[in-house]
């Protein structure tokens, strides 16, 4: 008898484990995403000129520290998106993070970029670059 209430606490405490486990994974946002000529955010815009360094810029909240984010930058036009650059993956917990992306061989034209959180697209950018 105490040994099946002892299997039956044990199985409702790795249920409960289990749970947390999932919740604190699910918990993670991105928030307060924004495009910027600085890795600080603080000169935001969406238009850039062709000598700018573009940067995208967000705050990672209620993350585990096993946490990933990426970013895969696009070309947008009539016929759709063509991916151009793929960030390596950052292993990282809560914190403020930005990318960078040296425009200076894109051309004229309408782009985007997502910010991919556990390899799931989670945000999505647009921005155009344009000659002074």
């Amino acid at each position: 008898m105490k040994r099946a209430l002892f299997l039956v606490f044990g199985m409702m405490l790795l249920a409960t484990l289990a749970c947390e486990i999932s919740f604190s994974t699910a918990s993670a946002s991105i928030d307060n995403e924004r495009l910027a000529t600085d890795q600080d955010g603080n000169n935001r815009t969406t238009t850039f000129a062709p000598t700018d360094t573009i940067y995208v810029v967000f705050d990672l909240k209620d993350a585990p520290n096993d946490t990933t984010v990426q970013t895969v930058w696009y070309a947008l036009d009539d016929s759709g998106e063509t991916e151009l650059y793929r960030s390596e993956t950052l292993e990282t917990s809560t914190a403020r993070i930005y990318f960078n992306l040296s425009n200076a061989t894109l051309p004229e034209g309408r782009y985007k970029v997502d910010i991919l959180l556990n390899g799931e697209r989670e945000r999505s950018l647009e921005f155009t670059v344009v000659a002074p």
